[in-house]
């Protein structure tokens, strides 16, 4: 910081100088050698002088407010570097997670590697892997668990719309049915608000592959650790149920729901043969999202 302090003091230094001649060349500025014509090109010199002076002191204010913002830059950067660091390690959990043989171990130690590398969430991430259904019907809807049905993909988008203030989050969970019946996509819908190594979601509500709401647990709070949080991937643990003495539990394995970087949600949702989210989002928009939260 010290190295940036020296920097911000040099600029002001060399800002106050180029002042200092601006203001001395307004005193000496040469008289032009006819009359009218003179005093138009005296008076156009003046203009962008004190215009160059008022831009060198708008400048100046500027570097006054350089330490914070200068603090806040600094940290970012850091994060990112982190980040990149972890790059390995990122690609090394994705390949144990896709492992039909996966090594349950080796996946905690994985991801108790990662420290100090989150950002924000954005965007769209893919499940990856979860440790138990247990997890995954933390964060989904549940329907899966019907006879005859199987989960084929759950995806987790974050739109932080900084403009309207509002954090929206949906969840899009695709079934597949044994049989003759098409796909089913269900959705979940609501807000999320990070802390620093908390994840909390809010839904407000559920619509199934009818289009009908989904009963029950679709409006309900839950929360997570947010265990790793990069452009590439999401690492969340299920929260323990204190009232029920699991938190005390320490044999019991850490319920982790690892997710990746969905580059083209509606081309997979289209390739898993079900409607697009862009085709039914107005159609499912919720009066309530339109309220600043």
């Amino acid at each position: 910081s010290g190295s940036c302090m020296m920097t911000t003091k040099n600029k002001i230094v060399l800002l106050l100088s180029l002042l200092v001649v601006s203001a001395s060349s307004l005193l000496v500025a040469p008289p032009g050698p006819t009359g009218g014509a003179a005093l138009s090109r005296g008076g156009t010199r003046l203009f962008a002088k004190k215009t160059k002076k008022s831009r060198l002191l708008d400048e100046i204010q500027e570097l006054k407010k350089e330490p914070a913002s200068a603090s806040k830059w600094a940290d970012t950067i850091a994060t990112r570097l982190d980040a990149a660091r972890f790059a390995e390690t990122e690609t090394a959990l994705l390949q144990e997670c896709a492992r039909e043989d996966r090594d349950l171990g080796k996946i905690d130690a994985l991801i108790a590697t990662f420290r100090n590398a989150t950002l924000p969430p954005s965007g769209d991430y893919r499940l990856a892997w979860a440790r138990s259904d247990s997890g995954v019907g933390e964060i989904g809807t549940g329907l899966h668990r019907v006879p005859l049905a199987r989960l084929e993909e759950v995806f987790l988008s974050f739109d932080d719309d900084s403009i309207l203030k509002r954090k929206d989050l949906r969840l899009t969970e695709v079934v597949r049915v044994i049989g003759p019946f098409p796909n089913v996509k269900n959705s979940l819908f609501g807000t999320f608000r990070c802390g620093k190594a908390l994840l909390e979601v809010s839904y407000t509500r559920g619509v199934d592959g009818t289009g009908r709401p989904i009963e029950g647990k679709s409006a309900r709070d839950v929360s997570f650790d947010l265990v790793h949080s990069t452009d590439r991937l999401l690492v969340l643990r299920c929260r323990r149920d204190k009232s029920s003495g699991d938190d005390a539990k320490e044999d019991i394995p850490p319920e982790y729901l690892v997710f990746e970087r969905e580059d083209d949600l509606n081309g997979s949702l289209e390739r898993l043969r079900v409607p697009k989210n862009d085709d039914d989002d107005d159609k499912n928009k919720d009066p309530s999202t339109s309220k600043k939260n």
